[in-house]
């Protein structure tokens, strides 16, 4: 038996003791139960091309779309079965970022070192896209009214409206007026 078999901790989400090995498995569970709990919905349906990376399940009873990542939906979106031949294939990496080009070979049901990391990374890369469809958005917002701004630059309408005011002539428009006004009175 190892060292760290004996270990136990509590879990940061209901507190209870639970052993170091099984650690990781309780935690997410806890954390799904509790996740379940919250709601996260919007009235409309996400409507983005290609494969939705959203839930979108329709609650009838709110009227809501549920809007977590579909990957990480623990409600509407259940795991596959892992049989018994899979194995983990999580990507290996030293010093935390270096990829050693390698893969985790162990059966994937008893990898506890990687749980899950399908998922998580999955979500990692939809998140990406979230980012990435956002910050187009707000480039298409911004071309929208840069196009909108050259569009009424030099029209005549922008013209008439705007209020310049030239002092030279409308000085030389008032001397004329004055002159004309003194000789008609005389």
């Amino acid at each position: 038996m190892e060292a760290d078999d004996e270990t136990s901790m509590y879990c940061i989400t209901c507190g209870h003791e639970i052993h170091s090995r099984t650690a990781v498995k309780h935690m997410e569970k806890c954390f799904i139960k509790y996740e379940a709990q919250a709601s996260f919905g919007s009235r409309h349906r996400t409507r983005i091309d290609g494969q939705s990376m959203f839930c979108d399940y329709y609650n009838p009873v709110n009227g809501t779309y549920c809007k977590r990542l579909r990957v990480m939906c623990p409600e509407h979106f259940k795991d596959p079965k892992v049989s018994d031949t899979d194995v983990c294939g999580c990507p290996l990496v030293r010093n935390v970022f270096e990829p050693t080009g390698e893969f985790c070979r162990a059966p994937k049901k008893s990898c506890l070192k990687h749980y899950q990391w399908e998922k998580l990374r999955r979500a990692e890369i939809d998140m990406e896209r979230v980012r990435q469809w956002l910050r187009l958005d707000e480039l298409v917002e911004q071309e929208r009214n840069i196009r909108l701004a050259m569009a009424s630059r030099a029209g005549v309408l922008g013209l008439m409206l705007h209020s310049t005011y030239n002092h030279e002539v409308m000085e030389r428009i008032t001397k004329a007026n004055e002159n004309g006004k003194l000789k008609e009175g005389s």
